[in-house]
């Protein structure tokens, strides 16, 4: 029922990404690409590659352990992907990925869902464009019987992407030795720092 109104919101970015490609060349400023070589994560205990992965960017990208401020610009800037803000309908659809060898890496994102989600999409659909390059990705939210391998990964990797294990150890921890016990507020105050 939803693929007519999908198939208008993938050719609206397809036509966003191509109309920002074109002002890329009008002005002489390209989106420069520093794609890493594309993860094979085939095989592997999925949370673990996940993780790995993650890490791995991380450090390529040198964000350290802490949490990430301004995700897209990282993405846009230091990565080279388009990243876009979309109103999409109906809003079980989280974010779109799609790749293209002219367009290269590109993500819409539900801009009607609230901004912790929009950073998970994005986190996300980022999760795809390293692992699962040429495989066009819509995120659907509850909508799997049994949830696909390649979305699993995605999600494991949004969630060691955003709250790296080390940082956020460490920042429990430090809560631990100041307090005698962990309250929720604690842990809404660390969901907070990060995002």
């Amino acid at each position: 029922d939803d693929d007519y109104e999908i198939a208008k919101h993938v050719n609206e970015l397809e036509e966003l990404a191509r109309d920002y490609l074109e002002l890329e060349r009008l002005t002489n400023s390209p989106l420069i690409r520093k794609y890493p070589n594309e993860y094979n994560v085939d095989g592997l205990k999925i949370g673990q590659a996940a993780e790995d992965v993650a890490n791995q960017e991380r450090k390529r990208l040198g964000l350290g352990d802490g949490p990430i401020p301004m995700l897209r610009e990282i993405l846009e800037r230091d990565v080279g992907l388009r990243v876009f803000y979309l109103a999409i309908k109906p809003s079980k659809y989280s974010a779109m990925y799609l790749y293209d060898h002219e367009l290269g890496g590109c993500v819409a994102v539900n801009s009607q869902h609230p901004e912790e989600r929009r950073r998970w999409s994005l986190a996300h659909d980022y999760g795809h464009f390293l692992a699962h390059r040429f495989k066009p990705m819509m995120f659907v939210l509850n909508n799997y019987q049994r949830v696909p391998q390649s979305e699993r990964f995605a999600d494991y990797f949004a969630a060691f992407f955003l709250m790296p294990t080390s940082g956020l150890k460490m920042r429990f921890n430090d809560i631990r030795r100041a307090k005698e016990k962990v309250v929720v507020a604690d842990l809404c105050s660390l969901a907070h720092f990060y995002g």
